[in-house]
């Protein structure tokens, strides 16, 4: 069993030294720092279970250094117990108000000390395991690359960013669930998703969500590479191609796919109401990816011009003619020759 890591900050070496006597060092392990500023680092690089903040600091309040350390993301959810001599509500109330998450009062008897701690950790640990059944929860339904990018940053600070949008479903699926059960479809299904899934996880991209049997990717251009995101998502989109190509239906028929690719500024955020959101890609590029998709004829990937831009030196692009889609649309589309 791992120890409970407690951070120790009080400028009393006296005092951190008593705490470090009265816990079992076979369960507790005790860090200690003697001014606010050293032990907000520690917090930070040490990831404590439980802080003890002692009230008076060197260089600042430690009422103060409890507000550091709850408004920062890697310290917030670290129980603060804050200790003084000075034992008046409004020192309590005060401490409390600040984020601290129990009060004790110095001189402070052991078994007080242990079991304040204890309680602290038993609610941290509850929170924590709520936290992270929670996270699961929420990552059924969308991808653990964009919650990643979500968490932490509130509404307002999601800012636009270029993307490219890939959208692509199985040909004739709808004519073909006729005559099949639901099992049989579902299992159909289950398989094409999964297939899609790993290749976009491989060009790391990011699965956004299933509409029936249609499939909706983003890709970023990567910051730890040169690779633009308009040739990650045709990459993908080839490799699903070749993926599906080799695949047939319950009737030994052979199934086709056919994918739309529009490059644009999105937001990442999640819309809809307080009781039913979805957290989603927000933007016109998506809905020029979702029309070129529905233009395309099976097996054919098409994308946009401004996605063609960044393609021409690496691909064979033929622009197609297509008057209504291109005045309706404002977006010229390309086809994409490649070996199936």
């Amino acid at each position: 069993m791992d120890k409970i890591k407690v951070l120790v900050i009080d400028d009393e070496p006296m005092y951190a030294g008593i705490i470090e006597k009265i816990l079992d060092p076979d369960r507790y392990s005790v860090l200690k720092n003697f001014d606010a500023g050293s032990g907000i680092k520690a917090a930070e690089e040490k990831k404590p279970d439980i802080i003890l903040l002692d009230w008076k600091l060197p260089d600042m309040e430690g009422i103060e250094a409890c507000r550091i350390l709850k408004s920062s993301a890697n310290t917030k959810n670290i129980p603060v117990l804050m200790f003084t001599s000075m034992a008046t509500t409004k020192n309590k109330v005060a401490g409390l108000e600040a984020g601290a998450d129990d009060y004790i009062t110095k001189p402070f008897d052991d078994k007080e000390l242990i079991a304040r701690i204890n309680a602290a950790f038993r609610r941290f640990q509850g929170e924590r395991q709520e936290i992270e059944e929670n996270i699961k929860t929420v990552e059924r339904y969308i991808s653990k690359e964009l919650f990643n990018r979500l968490k932490g940053i509130s509404h307002k600070e999601r800012k636009e960013e270029r993307a490219s949008i890939l959208f692509c479903d199985l040909c004739s699926f709808t004519l073909l669930t006729r005559s099949l059960t639901p099992e049989t479809i579902k299992e159909i299904l289950d398989k094409y998703f999964a297939l899609i899934s790993e290749t976009v996880q491989k060009k790391y991209g990011i699965i956004d969500k299933f509409i029936g049997d249609a499939v909706m990717a983003l890709f970023l251009s990567r910051r730890e590479s040169d690779i633009p995101s308009e040739k990650s998502a045709l990459e993908c989109a080839i490799d699903i191609h070749r993926g599906i190509g080799r695949r047939r239906d319950p009737g030994g028929n052979p199934l086709k796919v056919r994918t739309g690719i529009h490059t644009g500024k999105v937001i990442i955020d999640s819309v809809g109401t307080e009781k039913r959101s979805d957290f989603t890609v927000i933007g016109s590029a998506v809905n020029f990816a979702a029309k070129l998709q529905q233009t395309a004829l099976p097996g054919q990937i098409l994308v946009s011009g401004e996605t063609a831009e960044a393609l021409q030196p690496f691909y064979e692009l033929e622009k197609i003619v297509c008057e209504d889609f291109s005045e309706k649309y404002g977006i010229e589309p390309y086809e994409v020759h490649f070996e199936a």
